[in-house]
């Protein structure tokens, strides 16, 4: 569990739209429903079209480039995503999305203080805006000024209560706080405007569980399960829930959902340790290493480990790759 990063949640949200010529604004509608549906080829080509026919028009070039530094930012392309908010802010310095988007390329980069500086100035520019506090208070929480990340989550939700991402991680620091009760109560509260949140249904699954009320952890891990049944963290945290119980073959179907998706050394260890519960010996030490290819250092995985030496060849070769 940890603080969730505030990323631009849609291509096309600022008032300016209205100013925009409209087949620009078609264009870029179109390449928010190709995104959508993780359909980047159609996507590129609305944004390239619309970035073709924005040469004349100011307000149409900041949107198409904004656009575009949305795009490459989920290609996963930084540098790409963050020459073009470079680009839109060159001939609008007070762009919202524009500065907002820049200060996600940089929050992605671990680069706090710039993306701050950045957030900071689309608050200037646009104090109605609760995003911003939201986004700072993020920063803070990163570079551990956990009273100042505080401060600018209740700031983020006096603008707007029923903000998720602010509750959410608002909750997360009551909860690192062991002050379960005030997490419990943000993340309800959440639910209430957002019940459909993965990450609340996760948080509370997890806080629950770690309370000692398994049925009601049970819950939440199982909406969180029907809202996105591929979550890997979600499927190893009902994994873990399931082997408290001791239902430990459900238990290591659910993680091994989780590998499916995401190759973490938590999840290798954690297999591990219920294929040694069942006495599959063998599984377990292969479990084990894979846990310490991801990440030789893992000290559990390393401590393990050692009981499998010279007790099989693929035991061996799993623990020692060539």
């Amino acid at each position: 569990m940890g603080v969730v990063c505030r990323l631009i949640l849609s291509l096309l949200l600022t008032s300016q739209v209205l100013a925009l010529s409209n087949e620009v604004k078609g264009l870029l509608h179109k390449a928010k429903h190709a995104l959508e549906q993780e359909q980047m080829a159609r996507a590129f080509d609305a944004l390239s079209h619309a970035y073709d026919l924005s040469s004349e028009q100011k307000p149409d070039q900041v949107e198409v480039l904004c656009a575009l530094g949305y795009f490459y930012f989920r290609l996963s392309s930084p540098g790409d995503s963050e020459g073009c908010y470079k680009k839109a802010l060159n001939l609008d310095p007070y762009h919202f999305n524009s500065l907002m988007g820049l200060g996600d390329v940089l929050f992605t980069r671990t680069e706090y203080l710039n993306a701050r500086h950045y957030y900071e100035l689309a608050k200037k520019y646009h104090p109605q805006r609760f995003e911003t506090y939201s986004a700072i208070a993020s920063t803070f929480y990163e570079r551990a000024q956990v009273s100042q990340a505080f401060h600018y989550y209740q700031l983020a939700l006096r603008r707007n209560p029923s903000d998720t991402l602010s509750l959410n991680n608002l909750g997360i620091l009551w909860y690192e706080r062991q002050n379960l009760k005030e997490a419990q109560k943000t993340w309800e509260l959440g639910l209430r405007g957002n019940p459909d949140s993965l990450s609340l249904h996760n948080n509370l699954g997890i806080l629950f569980r770690d309370a000692g009320q398994p049925e009601r952890a049970r819950v939440h891990f199982l909406k969180a399960l029907r809202i996105r049944g591929e979550d890997p963290a979600v499927l190893s945290n009902y994994a873990n829930l399931l082997f408290d119980k001791r239902r430990t073959e459900q238990a290591k179907h659910y993680l091994r959902l989780a590998q499916k998706q995401q190759r973490s050394p938590v999840y290798f260890n954690n297999l591990a340790v219920m294929e040694r519960f069942t006495r599959e010996v063998l599984g377990s030490g292969v479990q084990f290493g894979h846990a310490l290819r991801e990440r030789p250092d893992y000290s559990n995985a390393k401590f393990h480990s050692r009981y499998f030496e010279g007790r099989s060849q693929v035991i061996k070769e799993a623990n020692h790759p060539r």
